[in-house]
């Protein structure tokens, strides 16, 4: 069967993102490969000697590329916009995307009820009366990436973030307003904190990018961080996507780090809130980038680590752990 071709950074030699396709009575199957990518088989296949499930529907496919939820999530974000268009069709989901991003897949049902939606599972084959795919935005990028910044030796100060909420490639209205609305009606449900921390470290076995992680925090500086009243969270320290909406929502102050922790996350804060992102040297090859006249313009951090919020610190190099001997740079940005 022909495989779906993903555009992952749009190389304009490749498909565009944004464009749209329609099949009718094609055939469709769905697969997980290397524990990373999702993949998509859609053919016409006139000659077929394997059984099928027929769909009579019309269906919208939701295909997300990846479980790097980095990604994933600009992926769904640029999809909802695109669903609008559809509101009478049902949508397609991979069971891959179900079982391997629980937290975005509950994300979905936010959006669009369980009824509307047609699980396609594992190993098996279907035909689709009339389906329509969507080349989703990979990552939901600034559009105009110049953020003002003032610089001090490592430390970066981006002062006024007004403007970001209407900035980024993807119309973030819809998404916004529900972030908003799922906080307000369930703040009350679940314990909430004005400070918090979410760390990738290599404690975590089923983080995307592990060899980028920061190394786990030890107990003594885990105290430290607690007796400034910040809060360490996890992904699997939540129980839905309710509880982890509201605590990100709820934050005055959010300790990130670069990343995929950062490129998720930066939806879901307060627009009210402060963000100290730390830039760990496993990343510097991105975020350390320059023009042809060696001007550092830091394009990496600026077009996709920068949070819808009031403003945000990035702390650059920082060691590829955090202890006694440096904790003290996070913690002091939150008397800044």
């Amino acid at each position: 069967m022909k495989q779906y071709v993903f555009n992952y950074n749009g190389d304009p030699k490749k498909p565009p993102w944004g464009e749209t396709n329609e099949f009718v009575e094609n055939f469709v199957s769905v697969d997980f490969l290397y524990s990373k990518f999702f993949v998509y088989y859609i053919d016409e296949m006139s000659n077929i000697q394997k059984d099928f499930t027929y769909l009579d529907e019309k269906i919208v496919f939701l295909l997300v590329s990846t479980s790097n939820s980095a990604h994933s999530i600009s992926e769904i974000i640029s999809f909802l916009n695109f669903y609008l268009n559809y509101p009478n069709y049902k949508v397609a989901v991979s069971e891959f995307m179900q079982i391997q991003l629980p937290f975005l897949y509950e994300l979905l049902l936010l959006f669009i009820p369980f009824e509307r939606l047609v699980i396609l599972q594992k190993e098996k084959l279907y035909k689709i009366k009339h389906l329509i795919t969507h080349r989703n935005e990979h990552m939901n990028y600034l559009k105009a990436w110049e953020v003002p910044f003032t610089k001090e030796g490592n430390f970066m100060h981006f002062q006024d973030l007004t403007n970001v909420r209407n900035n980024f490639l993807c119309n973030m209205t819809l998404f916004f307003n529900k972030i908003e609305n799922v906080y307000r009606s369930n703040k009350d449900r679940y314990q909430l904190y004005d400070n918090i921390m979410l760390i990738k470290t290599s404690a975590d076995k089923f983080i995307f990018s592990q060899h980028r992680c920061f190394e786990p925090i030890n107990e003594r500086t885990q105290e430290i961080i607690a007796s400034k009243h910040v809060k360490i969270l996890s992904i699997h320290d939540f129980k839905d996507i309710y509880e982890y909406i509201c605590v990100l929502y709820h934050a005055k102050n959010i300790i990130v780090s670069y990343g995929g922790a950062a490129c998720t996350n930066r939806f879901f804060c307060n627009p009210e809130s402060k963000v100290i992102l730390i830039a760990n040297l496993h990343y510097k090859s991105e975020y350390d980038y320059k023009n042809e006249n060696g001007i550092e313009l830091y394009w990496h951090l600026r077009h996709s680590h920068i949070f819808a919020a009031k403003k945000q610190f990035v702390l650059l190099d920082f060691p590829n752990f955090i202890n006694e001997t440096n904790v003290h740079k996070i913690l002091d940005c939150l008397e800044k």
